[in-house]
């Protein structure tokens, strides 16, 4: 009798395995394919691999089964693959975005580092023509100057002149 009830136990796990496994749709994601796995693997190691999880799940780990674990083994390797190589691809995506944009800040320094000096000598060019406009002005106004000093002093001199003569002839008189 036990070996019947032994049977029937393991035809209903069977069964429950299969009917579970038809409800996982055909796109099962890598994570409960692994869970599944792990499940399986865990099943049948059941500790030291004797007892009843290992007497249970000797009849359904057959070779259908060990191709399932290959094929998410396969699954999960290119999957992380697939994840190395888009962190590779987006590594270089980084460092070359960093590089251009440290290319166009150089740039940028650059222009203004002419720009600065552009203005600089713009400057330096526009005041020097403006003391030279103050000096030809300073000059104008000395000249202007001195002239009319030289004048005033002349009449000056013709009125001291004449102030003599006056004084002169007012003395004979």
């Amino acid at each position: 009798m036990e070996g019947c009830a032994a049977d029937r136990e393991k035809a209903e796990k069977e069964s429950y395995i299969a009917h579970l496994e038809s409800r996982l749709p055909a796109s099962t994601t890598m994570s409960s394919k692994w869970n599944l796995a792990s499940f399986l693997w865990w099943s049948v190691a059941g500790g030291d691999g004797a007892g009843p999880v290992a007497e249970r799940a000797a009849g359904w780990w057959g070779p259908g089964k060990v191709g399932m674990m290959d094929k998410v083994e396969e699954d999960l390797t290119r999957s992380k693959s697939l994840r190395e190589k888009q962190a590779k691809e987006f590594s270089n995506q980084l460092e070359e975005l960093k590089q251009r944009y440290e290319q166009q800040m150089c740039e940028q320094h650059a222009g203004q580092e002419q720009e600065r000096m552009r203005l600089q000598q713009q400057y330096s060019t526009e005041r020097d023509n403006l003391v030279q406009q103050r000096q030809r002005e300073v000059s104008t106004v000395e000249r202007e100057a001195r002239a009319a000093l030289h004048q005033h002093q002349q009449q000056t001199q013709e009125w001291r002149q004449r102030d003599t003569q006056v004084g002169g002839l007012t003395t004979l008189l």
